[in-house]
């Protein structure tokens, strides 16, 4: 199968069929075990257990299959935390709470070996492919961020805090207190585990971030 050439952009995207689902989910295996490199399109259809021809019916390239792969990764981990907010099982309380909440639920789905073996793949390849990152990062937007700004949103209709730009202070929420620890995992300059300095450090940046949204005595 020709490796570049990722046509995933060029129109809508269908919603995979039982092979295909198939076929990512063997191929988020063999690209987490060898690599994007090591990885061979061959190696994933048998792990599939479907004809290599059926899996270049279904994609374009390895690069487009690995896009795929990445992405139903990251919303296995993602679905669950969805699903704690719309069930009510994040806490009702204020925003700090509630915060605080979604920074542990995002962190401990997303600090797992696999997560952070992909986001290693993904920072390796992306000057290669930039669209490997591009796609996770509008994914992960589009799924975390409306999250975020609906606390956001919730503690300005209280009163408790004043955001003028829910989606600008949303981004940066993630950005400080989640992505900076993952980042220091990943990069393997901290382990991903729990840990009280870690809880004390999440709270300490959440505190930081809340300071400047808090709303001011007029």
């Amino acid at each position: 199968m020709p490796e570049p050439q990722d046509r995933s952009d060029a129109g809508p995207q269908r919603e995979p069929d039982a092979v295909a689902r198939r076929i990512i989910e063997a191929a988020g295996d063999i690209f987490l075990s060898y690599g994007f490199d090591a990885a061979s399109t061959e190696a994933i259809a048998a792990n599939a257990g479907v004809p290599h021809g059926s899996l270049e019916e279904r994609f374009a390239s390895k690069a487009e299959l690995f896009k795929a792969a990445a992405i139903g990764l990251i919303e296995q981990r993602v679905v669950s935390v969805e699903a704690w907010a719309r069930d009510g099982e994040m806490p009702c309380g204020d925003a700090c709470e509630c915060l605080h909440a979604i920074a542990l639920a995002v962190l401990q789905v997303m600090m797992t070996p696999d997560v952070m073996a992909l986001d290693r793949i993904v920072t390796a390849k992306a000057p290669r492919f930039p669209e490997f990152a591009r796609a996770i990062q509008e994914f992960c937007d589009n799924r975390l961020l409306p999250l975020v700004e609906n606390c956001l949103r919730e503690g300005v209709r209280r009163g408790e805090l004043a955001v003028p730009d829910l989606r600008f202070a949303a981004e940066h929420f993630l950005s400080a207190v989640v992505c900076a620890p993952l980042h220091r995992a990943v990069l393997g300059l901290d382990r991903g585990e729990s840990s009280q300095t870690k809880r004390e450090n999440l709270r300490r940046s959440l505190d930081l971030f809340l300071s400047g949204c808090e709303r001011r005595p007029a």
